[in-house]
């Protein structure tokens, strides 16, 4: 009684890892910031909570569009990874500002309500499939 793995996790598992490497392409290799270090189990447990944030923000997307067609959610993700790359050279640059723990789980909830809208509109108006995308 394993994880299953079938054609929509692993597509979405791809996706999620592609937002963690180009954010952190934008964060530390296009933009040369002073970055502070914490010691510890701290900066472990923010690691971790930094990078399940961004790779959340590029699955969970994925898994939407190609399992419901759900577009608006990959949208917002796209938009947001895209001017965290784009946005390098304002006083404060969005890759640092979207790297904040708690701005990736506003984001994500934001996803889920797009989600939720897009599945409310597509219910009311059947003329538009639901069948998965592959």
């Amino acid at each position: 009684m394993g994880i299953k793995f079938d054609r929509y996790v692993v597509i979405s598992l791809f996706a999620g890892l592609a937002n963690v490497v180009a954010l952190h392409v934008a964060r530390y290799v296009l933009l040369s910031a002073a970055t502070f270090e914490l010691d510890g189990v701290l900066t472990a447990v923010l690691a971790v909570v930094l990078r399940v944030g961004l790779f959340a923000m590029g699955a969970v997307p994925a898994y939407l569009l190609v399992r419901y067609r759900l577009v608006t959610p990959t949208i917002w993700s796209a938009i947001l990874t895209r001017y965290a790359l784009v946005d390098q050279h304002s006083m404060e640059p969005f890759a640092g500002f979207y790297m904040f723990p708690p701005v990736q789980f506003i984001a994500l909830g934001v996803t889920g309500a797009l989600a939720a809208i897009e599945l409310l509109a597509r219910h009311e108006l059947p003329v538009i499939s639901n069948d998965p995308l592959i």
